[in-house]
């Protein structure tokens, strides 16, 4: 492959310069036009661009990797082909990997440092698995740690869809780091990336000695036969021999991690938290050449401010994290320059038994400068068995998800963001809540019994009953407006469609059926059509359904991502998210798919919205408060508001009537 410097990609990317070259792919960085911002591009070689099989999985992996949008995964903004040329878009990553800090610290890290930097990875794959996804590949060189000191999850997905593929990427992943059921060929789990970050923490308090070098093999072979040999019979070596003043309580934490039999490893990468801390305690830092913040302190923007002068910025009441990141990423030479050797993350706080109910309202920044408001609500108890009444206001409720208790949970609030109020108290995960049409249910999904599964319970938290057992995953549930019908997307056919069941969990039905992946199904006023995402024709577009004739319409059809579509309640618009202006931003259209109209045009990226029941405004989730925080704006786009403000993640709203 030519080197590509000084040429520009689809009349937007100029080539700066290569800064890496793997077995996969070269890595340039890029100079975005349209959007001013440097990104990293990767240009597959050309045995993986004329591979179908594999394009055929990476593209299909893609668009759920678009998906996993979280402020310590690296953002993948897509997969595009010019010519012969075919490439993926990224983040630009100035800083280093966590392979390199190991090297430069001379020695084990200390405590605070470890804590700064694995707290922030755990909440990425706590959240990937939570949607299904298993990283595969967790290393230190996947680690990356930004001269803002942001620490980010790189690699997300590529071992896994790349096993299948050319030769080239037979044994996907890295042998040093893959647990015994992953060189198996079976499939991987949570656990698996536990047991990888078991080996990462090994090397972290040992100064960059692992647990299996293949120095020990009983086996004759190449380094990579002997490594896996290892980590199918032998023990681990107690780390302690590299490290006397290791505390037992750390070992004892890190070889747990690495046993054999993924059922004796953490449950869980929030159980491996919680244990974590516990182990590590509450020593403080250490002397460095900066001050390090400790999780939950104040961290400096990863982007200059792109407020216009004059603009008074809302003070927010809690310190948070100004993360604008996201996804994917092969690019482990990429960030190989430059940056600091220590990196503060955000510590997620633990789960409590009663809710916390507080709220924090600011204006954001916008186009011209308005004044900032901001409430304080006093707290609302509440608990899973009997939840705090919640009363229903002209203006209705919002359900969100949010975790800040350290799971991801249902919480409501009222439409101007006081009385925060949990409703789910749990070890599992609850997501997306849709309200009934009459404000006093919610249906969302669950994953209670192990997979995700379709959930209902009343508007203060309490009767809950679930409407789906299928062994498959059931999720993002949509009530109809009549109230005879639930809507969601499910994977009990072998494909991702869209079903449809009453809500006592009868009826149910499938109404489309095609060779892409069908999400976030939402009704129409009439409660007759649905609109909803699929990738049908390869990319991931908003199509509509007609129940009366059972026939399907595609409404957007652009190179760029196009999901989680919302029904304005005149019947006469479609709000949704987009990435065609190279962030994730809101969009309002006609029904038809014409007059698309921008609604917010900032740095930082918009997922999700939803209108309220006058349809004057769309409430969404931002990371525009530092933060993935609950926004909600003005249907013509103007008067931006900050309804949440903790140091967690806060997403998809529903506003209720």
């Amino acid at each position: 492959m030519s080197d590509l410097k000084g040429k520009t990609l689809l009349n937007r990317y100029h080539v700066r310069q290569m800064i890496g070259r793997g077995g996969m792919a070269e890595v340039y960085e890029v100079w975005d036009q349209q959007r001013s911002a440097s990104l990293a591009m990767k240009v597959l070689n050309e045995d993986l661009a004329i591979d179908r099989v594999f394009m055929r999985r990476f593209k299909r992996e893609a668009q759920t990797l678009a998906k996993l949008q979280h402020p310590h995964i690296v953002r993948f903004y897509g997969l595009h082909a010019e010519g012969p040329l075919t490439f993926m878009l990224l983040d630009f990553i100035d800083g280093r990997n966590l392979k390199r800090v190991i090297y430069d610290a001379g020695g084990p890290l200390p405590a605070d440092q470890i804590r700064t930097i694995v707290f922030p990875v755990l909440g990425a794959l706590s959240f990937a698995h939570d949607q299904g996804m298993v990283h595969c590949d967790v290393k230190p060189g996947n680690i990356m740690i930004t001269n803002q000191d942001n620490v980010l999850l790189a690699d997300f997905g590529i071992a896994r869809m790349s096993d299948a593929a050319t030769v080239t990427l037979v044994g996907a992943g890295t042998p040093a780091y893959m647990a015994p059921e992953q060189i198996k060929g079976h499939d991987p789990l949570p656990q698996t990336d536990i047991y990888a970050l078991g080996i990462v923490l090994y090397e972290m308090v040992t100064g960059g000695e692992r647990p299996f070098t293949g120095e020990s093999a009983a086996t004759t072979g190449s380094t990579r036969e002997k490594l896996v040999w290892e980590q199918l019979n032998l023990p681990p070596p107690s780390p302690r021999q590299f490290n006397t003043s290791l505390s037992p309580e750390l070992e004892a934490v890190i070889l747990r991690c690495l046993e054999k039999d993924p059922a004796m490893r953490y449950a869980n990468a929030l159980e491996l938290r919680n244990a974590l801390e516990h182990a590590l305690g509450q020593s403080q830092p250490g002397p460095v050449d900066t001050p390090l913040p400790l999780p939950g302190e104040p961290l400096p923007p990863a982007h200059p401010d792109p407020s216009p002068p004059g603009l008074v910025k809302p003070k927010l009441s809690q310190p948070v994290m100004f993360v604008a990141l996201g996804l994917i990423a092969v690019f482990v030479a990429l960030i190989a320059f430059g940056g600091q050797p220590t990196a503060p993350g955000t510590s997620v706080p633990p789960a409590s038994a009663t809710p916390q109910a507080a709220s924090a309202r600011a204006v954001l920044p916008s186009a011209t400068p308005r004044p900032v408001t901001k409430t304080m609500a006093a707290p609302a108890p509440a608990s899973e068995k009997t939840a705090a009444p919640v009363s229903l206001s002209k203006n209705g409720k919002i359900a969100f998800v949010s975790e800040r208790d350290g799971n991801f949970e249902i919480y409501v609030m009222d439409h101007d963001g006081s009385n925060q109020t949990r409703l789910t108290t749990n070890s599992y995960s609850d997501s997306h809540p849709s309200w009934s049409p009459d404000g006093r249910h919610i249906v969302y999904y669950s994953r209670k019994n192990g997979n995700f599964d379709i959930f209902v319970m009343d508007a203060d938290g309490g009767n809950k009953r679930q409407l789906t057992t299928d062994t498959a995953n059931d999720k993002y549930p949509s009530w109809s407006p009549d109230g005879k019908l639930i809507a969601f997307q499910s994977e009990r056919s072998g494909n991702s469609d869209i079903y449809l069941i009453s809500p006592t969990g009868k009826n149910l039905t499938r109404i489309t059926v095609n060779s892409g992946t069908d999400e976030f199904p939402e009704w129409s006023p009439s409660s007759n059509q649905i609109v909803f995402q699929s990738t049908m024709h390869g990319n991931e577009e908003l199509y509509i359904y007609d129940l009366n004739t059972a026939s399907t319409t595609r409404v957007t059809q652009n190179s760029a991502y196009d999901g989680a579509p919302s029904w304005s309640p005149d019947s006469r618009k479609i709000a949704f998210h987009s990435n065609r202006s190279g962030n994730w931003e809101i969009y309002i259209m006609d029904v038809n798919g014409k007059n698309v109209t921008r609604l917010t045009d900032y740095p930082y990226d918009d997922w999700s919205p939803a209108w309220s029941p006058d349809g004057k405004q769309i409430v969404f989730y931002s990371y525009q408060g530092g933060n993935l925080e609950i926004v909600t704006i003005n249907s013509n786009g103007t008067s931006m508001t900050q309804l949440t403000d903790n140091n967690a993640i806060d997403s998809f709203p529903d506003w209720g009537p």
